[in-house]
């Protein structure tokens, strides 16, 4: 199927010449126009994809000619009676498709119609591209004038980005006006010395949100210049949040060998009680404010000891105290200069509490672990003392069978000392005594053994 065309010229041997020729050439004559005012009204009846305009109607054939453009939607060859230097740089103002000097033949006539229709094709795809891009393009002409460049047009995407426009075409210190644009006209300078594409991110603040757009300036022939940019807000969001868990991690996994450092700490029974609380407590307040702004105090009842870390600090309303071997230990959390006035852990964040929860209850647990541990080690000793001071030989025998205590009474009686026999079997001890050994059990389990002197007379 051609493609329909409109001929306005006043002409009429040269309209009947294009529409001899017009067919042969592939394209289809629509409707013929004498002027320009008739032109216009038969191209809003016909649409046609092409018009050519006889440039010898004057200013009225310019003047359509740029109608014609505005409305993109055709294409426009002008016809010349001359084509000289003067009368192409005239028509070429309104930027037609081809310029054909009369008289047209098939030949000439054909080759400007399909490559004015080439490129219209091309255009119209990078048109399609130019609308629909989720990019902001900006199209910048420079005003020798003014010393500036102005913006000639943008595209859709560039429109819901940016802010509406406050007048026709603004310059570019008044587009960019939002923007802090000193970083941009160093980046617009360097494009246009070196000729290439660098990128530079500015932040723009419309109303009241902060956006962050990465922007690309390329200055092209005849003084324009292209600014492509694109919306990386949430680009930079999601990176700002990634390095934000990833830092929350390691310092997670730091407290966690915090953790496990004071725990090694507290259950080192070689250092004084005290000394465990105090190292810990350093710790645990390093671990939350690292070098410094937080402090934990222990305190003694007879107030006699006090040990605190961090300096001009004021006291929460928490307290937690426990007891240790007849001890009693207040440890109280500090923060900066702060009016908590009755908050619990008022100027710490949920991870720092939870943090000091459980460096607080590891603590709690360690005193009542070493509680336990001092009676249970009270009563060894006790029992110890009792057995050492009976009259009676004893031995006595763990549940491997194995030798592990003799009492004073039993070296005596038989002359063998402990540290002679300790772990052998309680069997080869008893042949050597002469002695039984009576099995031992707590809540009905093998426990151990007792080995038994017979005196003389039976009596033991």
């Amino acid at each position: 199927m051609k493609r329909p065309l409109i001929i306005v010229t006043g002409d009429d041997a040269l309209a009947r010449s294009l529409e001899s020729l017009c067919p042969l050439a592939g394209w289809s004559v629509a409707g013929r126009a004498p002027s320009a005012t008739e032109a216009a009204r038969l191209f809003d009846a016909l649409s046609p994809a092409m018009a050519l305009i006889d440039a010898d109607l004057g200013d009225d054939a310019l003047a359509l000619a740029r109608s014609f453009d505005a409305k993109r939607s055709v294409e426009i060859v002008l016809l010349a009676a001359r084509g000289d230097e003067e009368t192409v740089r005239r028509l070429i103002s309104v930027q037609p498709r081809g310029i054909l000097v009369k008289p047209v033949d098939e030949e000439r006539l054909r080759a400007t119609l399909q490559t004015a229709w080439t490129r219209h094709l091309a255009e119209r795809r990078l048109q399609r591209v130019y609308d629909n891009t989720p990019n902001g393009i900006l199209l910048f002409r420079y005003v020798p004038e003014e010393g500036t460049y102005r913006l000639e047009r943008r595209n859709r995407a560039a429109e819901a980005l940016d802010a509406p426009l406050t007048e026709p075409h603004p310059t570019f210190e008044t587009y960019f006006s939002p923007f802090d644009f000193r970083e941009l006209r160093l980046l617009l300078e360097r494009s246009r010395r070196e000729g290439c594409l660098f990128p530079c991110t500015l932040v723009h603040r419309r109303e009241a949100l902060l956006a962050w757009r990465q922007y690309y300036l390329y200055p092209v022939d005849d003084g324009e210049m292209i600014a492509l940019f694109q919306d990386v807000t949430e680009e930079k969001r999601l990176r700002e949040e990634q390095e934000r868990r990833l830092h929350e991690l390691a310092r997670e996994t730091l407290r966690e060998r915090s953790l496990a450092r004071i725990a090694a700490l507290l259950f080192d029974r070689s250092i004084p009680i005290e000394g465990r609380l105090d190292e810990s407590l350093r710790q645990l307040a390093e671990a939350v404010r690292p070098g410094g702004g937080l402090g934990l105090r222990l305190s003694w009842p007879d107030g006699t000891k006090e040990s605190m870390e961090g300096a001009g600090l004021s006291t929460t309303p928490f307290r937690l105290a426990v007891d240790a071997s007849g001890l009693r230990a207040t440890l109280e959390i500090l923060f900066g200069r702060h009016d908590i006035d009755g908050l619990l852990f008022g100027s710490v964040d949920d991870g720092e509490t939870t943090f000091l929860r459980r460096g607080l209850d590891l603590i709690h647990k360690a005193l009542l672990c070493d509680r336990v541990w001092r009676k249970q080690t009270l009563k060894a000793t006790l029992y110890e003392r009792t057995l050492q001071s009976l009259p009676l030989p004893l031995a006595l025998g763990d549940d491997e069978g194995k030798l592990f205590f003799v009492n004073e009474a039993f070296e005596e009686r038989t002359g063998l000392f402990g540290e002679e026999i300790f772990d052998l079997p309680l069997e080869e001890v008893g042949r050597r005594v002469d002695g039984r050994i009576r099995p031992l059990d707590v809540s009905g389990r093998p426990s151990g053994a007792l080995l038994v002197i017979e005196e003389e007379g039976g009596r033991r």
